[in-house]
Formats: structure tokens, C-alpha cells, sequence
């Protein structure tokens, strides 16, 4: 179902971690993104966010027909070029793809989207996902020869997308839209978003490893000297 993935990373284990463990790393930033909110982003080469959201509901709304109704996470460079748009779109067991140049003074008419892309999701994964959600991360594996992203689903690489436009990504938007108005998501909102260096990853799996062993019948477990943490499930 998903296409493998060759991108070179610095980090290649991310599927592998507790992701809940993960976000206790102290590297890892973390904040929330309201709908139809922006947040600012410095992700550069070697870097990677994730969107964590408590839902995932793609089934059609019995009490309203929605059309073309879709779910947007956008990534903007300092340019305002869309250097990644992830679209979820309702009723469709796939995951979107997208691109689209800056509306500058010199641009007339509408802007230039590039060839949209898509993956399809299991049925499986998507049944199971709407009850406990998701984490959709986006990471930065460019080479000097090559700029592109490594999409993953629960920590799972699903695709590659290769990018048009340069510069690391400066913000990123989350929007709804059905018929040109706001409607609904189909994620959470809030989405809680994480950024981290993917050099951190293997420190990360040591801690995580770690900490899996110290779990004791209480559902708790401890980092180096911590006091015992409730071990959160997603």
C-alpha cells in the first residue's frame, strides 16, 4: 500500500519510537496550532515536525453533503510559496500532496499549483486511526543534490516528496475549507506540533529503550532521575 522510501536521513529509526516517550526528549519543542491559525517554523535540512491530532474522520456526514471539503496543512517559505501543502480530504482514503508558488505584485491571475500527488491509506489504518487519532510528521531529508520530505504517518514513512521551491519552511497554516467557506476539520483542534533535530533520534531511541525497562506494574516509568511519570498511550 505505502511505496517505499529511499531518502537519505540523519536520523532512520523514528518508526521505532514511542512517539508520547519521545516528546519528554528535552530537544523536542512543542506547541499547539489552532484551526485556522499559522505557526512559525524553522525547518531546515536535517530537522522534522509532527502533528499530533486526537481525531481522524474521513467518513461521509450523514446531515451534510460536503463538497470538495478538505483539511490543509500548509508549509510556507519566506517567499510565501506553499513549499508543501498536505491536504485530507473527506470520504477519501488517501493523503494529498501539493505545492504552489508566492502571490507576488508581478503575479497575475491565480497561483500556480504544481502536480498534486497522493498515497493511499489502508482502511485498516484509517478505521483505527479515527478513534485514536494520528501524528502526521513531515522531515526535512534534503541533500545537497536533492530537496525533499519524508511524509510519515504514526512514525510510518508513507512518501517522499520532492520540492520545488528552497529556503527551510518559516510557518506552517491550518485551515478547513467546503465550498470556499470554513467548515469542520478532520483533524483536531488543536493539533499539538513537535519539531526536533532528526540527529537526536538515536538519543531518543536509547531513552525510550531506557525507560521501557524501568516500567513497573504501575503504568510508570522513569528517566535517569526523574520522578516517575504516568506513561501516556496514544
Amino acid at each position: 500500500m505505502y511505496q517505499h522510501i529511499t531518502c537519505v536521513l540523519i536520523g532512520k529509526r523514528l518508526a521505532h519510537i514511542k512517539f508520547d516517550v519521545l516528546c519528554l526528549h528535552p530537544s523536542i519543542m512543542a506547541t499547539d496550532l489552532r484551526l485556522n491559525g499559522a505557526l512559525p517554523l524553522n525547518l531546515l535540512a536535517g530537522m522534522g515536525v509532527t502533528f499530533k491530532s486526537s481525531t481522524f474522520s474521513l467518513a461521509r456526514d450523514r446531515d451534510h453533503i460536503r463538497v470538495n471539503f478538505g483539511t490543509y496543512l500548509d508549509l510556507y517559505n519566506i517567499n510565501n510559496d506553499i513549499i508543501l501543502r498536505i491536504t485530507i480530504r473527506q470520504n477519501k482514503n488517501k493523503l494529498f500532496f501539493n505545492d504552489r508558488a508566492g502571490i507576488t505584485p508581478t503575479l497575475r491571475g491565480d497561483p500556480i499549483w504544481g502536480e498534486e500527488q497522493s498515497v493511499e491509506l489502508s482502511p485498516a489504518d484509517v478505521d483505527r486511526w479515527q478513534h485514536s487519532g494520528v501524528t502526521i510528521s513531515v522531515q526535512d531529508c534534503s541533500t545537497p543534490s536533492k530537496k525533499q520530505y519524508r511524509i510519515l504517518l504514526n512514525e510510518t514513512a508513507v512518501y517522499c516528496f520532492l520540492r520545488r521551491f528552497s529556503g527551510p519552511a518559516t510557518h506552517v497554516y491550518y485551515s478547513t475549507m467546503v465550498n470556499g467557506s470554513p467548515f469542520d476539520p478532520l483533524l483536531s483542534d488543536p493539533l499539538n506540533v513537535f519539531t526536533y533535530d532528526l540527529n537526536d533520534i538515536p538519543d531518543m531511541e536509547g531513552q525510550v529503550v531506557e525507560s521501557q525497562r524501568r516500567v513497573d506494574s504501575w503504568g510508570c516509568f522513569r528517566i535517569a532521575h526523574e520522578k516517575p511519570v504516568l506513561l501516556r498511550q496514544l
